[in-house]
């Protein structure tokens, strides 16, 4: 049984409250991973109407549904949620998300913009005074 967060840090896993029958078989452990510019693209290119753009997505980043195989993720099943664990769904991909922010600020490497010419080594150019 999966509970918390898997090995992987661009993925987590839980538990649907109610879950998705598939082949006689109710299916509630699953991981998802982080989802990417490529898997937004793809969402939007599928071949489904604009307002089944978030199920579309959430089917791609569904690494697993219990033992459902991963070519059956499709957004066609997804629309069999409840909207509850839809719902949790989601939350857990903006957990995942607040995690790989909370990661990245705690590695230590700061990063300064382009633009700052002080952190940079560059110096800033003066202007001379204005003598009149």
């Amino acid at each position: 049984m999966m509970t918390g967060k898997t090995k992987n840090t661009k993925t987590i896993a839980g538990i649907l409250d109610f879950g998705i029958e598939y082949q006689g078989a109710i299916h509630k452990d699953f991981v998802l991973r982080q989802q990417t510019v490529g898997d937004e693209i793809d969402a939007a290119e599928a071949d489904a109407p604009d307002s089944a753009y978030g199920a579309v997505l959430m089917a791609m980043c569904l690494d697993s549904l219990g033992t459902i195989p991963k070519d059956d993720l499709t957004y066609q099943l997804i629309r069999g949620l409840s909207s509850d664990d839809y719902i949790l769904l989601q939350q857990k991909r903006a957990e995942l998300k607040k995690k790989l922010k909370d990661m990245n600020a705690n590695t230590g490497i700061l990063v300064s913009p382009a633009s700052d010419s002080e952190n940079t080594g560059t110096p800033k150019k003066m202007s001379a005074p204005l003598v009149l």
